[in-house]
């Protein structure tokens, strides 16, 4: 995972490096949580009773319910999902910062070897928008 994080974002430096790294131990961990809720949920409708008067409600509602008045471990699960969620999320917005924050110089200095290039060219198209059209031209 670690090496299609790094083919896809390309990290110029050690920081950046560390960037995806981050990005791609939280995408780990977010599929490790994503088998372990479903794993969770097995475990809790195992141990649901066979209650006949239940019988027709949805088992992962009744696991859930379950879950919830006691171990509360689904709810756990769940934070710690939402906290990896957002340390993915934080350093994927780091990385975009810090690439957005190389962009103005290299920008700046492409604009001003093509400015002079351009300024002719401004020029003549003020002159055409600033000219009065001809009365004898169609509209």
């Amino acid at each position: 995972m670690l090496d299609a994080f790094l083919a896809e974002y390309q990290p110029a430096g050690p920081t950046e490096t560390l960037l995806v790294e981050q990005m791609a131990m939280a995408s780990w961990r977010l599929r490790r949580m994503r088998s372990l809720e479903t794993g969770l949920f097995s475990l809790r409708m195992s141990q649901l009773s066979r209650d006949e008067n239940v019988s027709d409600i949805d088992p992962r509602s009744r696991a859930f319910a379950y879950d919830v008045s006691g171990s509360h471990s689904i709810e756990i699960l769940s934070r710690y999902e939402t906290r990896i969620e957002r340390s993915f999320y934080r350093a994927l917005h780091e990385l975009e910062h810090l690439r957005a924050a190389k962009l103005p110089s290299a920008t700046n200095l492409r604009l001003r070897k093509t400015i002079p290039q351009i300024k002719p060219i401004l020029r003549t198209a003020h002159l055409r928008l600033t000219r009065r059209p001809s009365p004898h031209r169609a509209i």
